[in-house]
């Protein structure tokens, strides 16, 4: 008999308490504290707030106290304190996992109420062929942890003199106190490591525009950065860059209109027909014994 047909009912308490054990390690890990909003009433805070926080800052008279009344009024329709908000917040920015599939979901909800702007909005004035060159649903950046987006593309035969750079994105912000700001650069390098750069800050929510045109010498790569600049603090302050990317326009040029050349067919039919008139009346005259010399 075998070591299994000897200790079978071993075998049999040994799986149980293996199954057992796996359920419970699952259990652990996808329990959420009772005192936490779940991701899908997190998805819906934040979709308010966000749009709240964007509309204060739209305002002419926009204020800190003003925005305090927009999010107020958000977490109000939601049934929520600000101690709920800001205690679930600081669970899920300790729990980057579960705060990125809030934050996938947001994304998508932002584009559709955009209704994916035209590339024409997003460029300005800028308008012809547009090529994205690189883009991303979401980036999320804390002052505790990743506080940086970075992304550098090599040079190719897409790009050529003349064309148009245009990196864009959303800022959505979450901070309880502290100056909001995003340092950004876009840079061009050149063969010969040469660069062109533009730099500018934001301290607001909404879609956001650097732009670079492409020189005459060959590119070498496109570099991207945005920085959170804020010190390190116990409380979360976080801003989620919604939609990022670059895009390659290029300007469509009207058709130059046709040359003309003149049209001498005409004239040449009626030199050709007062030379042979001439040549008649050349002929006639010297038949008559005539002095006709020819001279018009």
């Amino acid at each position: 008999m075998s070591f299994l047909e000897k200790n079978s009912h071993l075998v049999v308490c040994l799986l149980m308490a293996a199954v057992l054990i796996a359920g419970m390690l699952l259990s652990c890990k996808n329990r959420h504290p009772d005192d936490v909003l779940p991701k899908a009433k997190m998805e819906a805070i934040l979709f308010d707030y966000h749009l709240a926080l964007s509309l204060a800052e739209a305002d002419a008279d926009s204020s800190e106290i003003k925005g305090l009344a927009y999010t107020d009024f958000v977490l109000k329709k939601h049934g929520i304190t600000q101690a709920d908000f800001d205690h679930s917040m600081e669970y899920y920015c300790r729990h980057t996992d579960e705060l990125y599939e809030v934050y996938d979901k947001l994304s998508t909800r932002f584009d559709a109420l955009t209704g994916q702007m035209s590339d024409r909005s997003m460029a300005g004035d800028i308008s012809g062929d547009t090529l994205s060159l690189w883009s991303s649903p979401f980036c999320l950046l804390n002052a505790n942890g990743q506080n940086r987006m970075q992304q550098t593309l090599e040079g190719d035969t897409t790009l050529r003199r003349g064309d148009h750079l245009i990196f864009d994105f959303s800022a959505a912000w979450y901070y309880h106190e502290g100056q909001k700001r995003l340092n950004t650069l876009l840079a061009i390098v050149y063969e010969g490591d040469s660069v062109v750069l533009q730099k500018r800050d934001f301290e607001t929510s909404g879609r956001h525009t650097l732009t670079l045109t492409v020189g005459p010498k060959t590119v070498k790569r496109v570099a991207l950065l945005v920085y959170q600049n804020a010190p390190w603090d116990v409380r979360p302050r976080m801003v989620a860059l919604l939609s990022p990317r670059l895009l390659r326009v290029r300007r469509q040029t009207s058709p130059q209109p046709a040359t003309t050349t003149p049209d001498t067919t005409r004239r040449d039919t009626t030199l050709s027909r007062e030379h042979a008139i001439r040549d008649s009346l050349v002929r006639m005259d010297t038949a008559r014994g005539g002095h006709f010399d020819g001279q018009q």
